[in-house]
């Protein structure tokens, strides 16, 4: 334990002393020396002297390489040339290409209409009254309706005929016919 105690007083010591040493370097080189000029660390180069070649007399500049006069005959001859017919503006984005005409054939008839849509009831229920009056239930998504053979129904559709496991409705607006068949629930 001493001798760990003695040395951490050594190094604690030796520690401060660099911290003194630098703080007087510090105080040297900015307080004492700021007074005294500092030298410059770039030196300052002297100015190059430029030789310039000159041209030689004949030719003055790289135009006057060119014969200077006009050839008049040649100059017509160019001029005399047909000028180049340009189909476009080369400016002009080109417009893309009309799709070929498909060649003529028989021409369709009339388009067929649309099927009817099917008849949106099922058949959920049957029952035979005493005389042998027959009724059947009905459902669509909203309403449940009781008929009997000849009713008309839903403001456009009419019973023809009910047996224990069908009821035959016809459409009156489009005259389409469907044989509903009765549909059970299953077994829960």
């Amino acid at each position: 334990m001493r001798l760990r105690g003695a040395l951490e007083k050594w190094a604690s010591g030796v520690l401060g002393m660099v911290c003194v040493l630098l703080l007087l370097n510090l105080v040297w080189h900015n307080v004492v020396r700021a007074g005294s000029p500092k030298p410059s660390l770039v030196r300052q180069r002297e100015p190059e002297v430029r030789k310039v070649l000159l041209a030689q007399p004949e030719v003055k500049d790289d135009l006057s390489k060119y014969d200077s006069q006009l050839k008049t005959d040649q100059l017509r001859e160019i001029l005399a040339r047909p000028k180049v017919e340009i189909e476009r503006s080369p400016f002009a984005y080109p417009a893309p290409p009309k799709p070929p005409t498909p060649a003529p054939g028989p021409t369709p008839g009339p388009a067929a209409p649309p099927p009817p849509p099917p008849i949106p009831f099922t058949m959920i229920g049957y029952s035979e009254k005493t005389g042998g009056v027959k009724e059947a239930l009905l459902e669509d998504k909203d309403d449940i309706y009781v008929v009997h053979e000849g009713d008309t129904f839903a403001k456009k559709y009419q019973v023809t005929k009910i047996s224990p496991g069908t009821v035959e409705i016809v459409d009156q607006e489009t005259r389409q016919t469907a044989q509903l068949p009765l549909v059970t629930p299953p077994n829960q």
